[in-house]
């Protein structure tokens, strides 16, 4: 999926790496930065979810990153991770626990794979959610179909 499909029109941003003091290790992904930016536009209580992808590879990286860029950012109340698994069912499925348990829809959700972004997407526009005016949704691994 591509970002403009997210609701940004700018080339697919990967992770940046930068020196750490026991070598190299991974940076906030631009993907974060990006929520973070879209944090600092919209003001909500609903906040922002992370949809993880089970036991895919890098899941509980870019989960751990999500939960600590919030944290550095004062966004602890706003954390907010959701199980999945790195298929557009288990968006459908996040998508769905989100539009019926009662909370507000967060402001952004970031997917671990451009699966669930598909599946989260598909739903909330079914159900009538404007994506990216009421929710923006961010996917990575720039999948091709």
């Amino acid at each position: 999926m591509s970002d403009a499909a997210h609701g940004y029109g700018r080339e697919r941003q990967s992770a940046i790496y930068r020196a750490g003091v026991s070598g190299r290790r991974p940076a906030v992904p631009t993907e974060y930065s990006a929520l973070r930016r879209k944090a600092r536009r919209k003001s909500s209580a609903a906040g922002w979810a992370y949809v993880d992808g089970g036991a895919a590879v890098m899941s509980t990286t870019r989960s751990d990153a999500y939960v600590r860029t919030m944290r550095e950012h004062g966004l602890d109340e706003h954390v907010r991770v959701l199980s999945g698994a790195p298929t557009e069912e288990s968006g459908i499925a996040a998508a769905t626990r989100l539009l019926d348990d009662g909370d507000p829809l967060p402001t952004a959700i970031l997917a671990h794979n451009d699966l669930i972004a598909v599946g989260l997407l598909l739903t909330l526009r079914s159900r009538g959610v404007s994506v990216p005016d009421e929710v923006s949704i961010v996917g990575y691994d720039d999948t091709r179909t």
